[in-house]
């Protein structure tokens, strides 16, 4: 269940069709989606632009959290969708297979379904603060709609 953090009131948005938002530079980590990405179940999104990966989130890590990251694998966030001032818990940032991964059993019901996100979208995410532990999350452009 999302919740917006000002009220705690439950929102739920389906997302607009096609469409594109040029929020490429507020967003360094933009992931096209895969249909691993958006199959029904899916837990996890790849996000595949390491240099970016580095430079905007683990850079921005307090010594303790890349501490964690380093010994754990692993590292909880809270999303923040800045499309619908969206929060949800439970979610974390992994370093497994030589890649990152936001992982969460809800990600297909989160963001998959709620933002109807389909293969050939375009996400991005970005870090907030060194102390907060939230990763923002935006959709930056829809891909072409059959």
């Amino acid at each position: 269940m999302a919740h917006r953090p000002s009220d705690n009131t439950y929102y739920d948005f389906m997302g607009s069709e096609g469409g594109s938002r040029e929020l490429d530079a507020s967003y360094p980590i933009k992931v096209q989606l895969t249909s691993d990405d958006v199959q029904p179940g899916a837990k996890k999104v790849y996000l595949n632009d390491h240099t970016s990966v580095q430079a905007n989130i683990i850079d921005g890590l307090i010594p303790g959290f890349r501490s964690i990251l380093r010994s754990e694998g692993s590292l909880k966030l809270l999303i923040h969708d800045t499309d619908t001032n969206l929060e949800f818990k439970d979610y974390r940032f992994t370093f497994k297979n030589n890649g990152y991964y936001l992982e969460s059993k809800k990600w297909s019901r989160d963001f998959v379904q709620r933002r109807n996100l389909k293969a050939g979208d375009r996400i991005g995410f970005r870090y907030k603060g060194a102390y907060t532990q939230t990763l923002q999350f935006s959709v930056i452009a829809r891909g072409p709609r059959h």
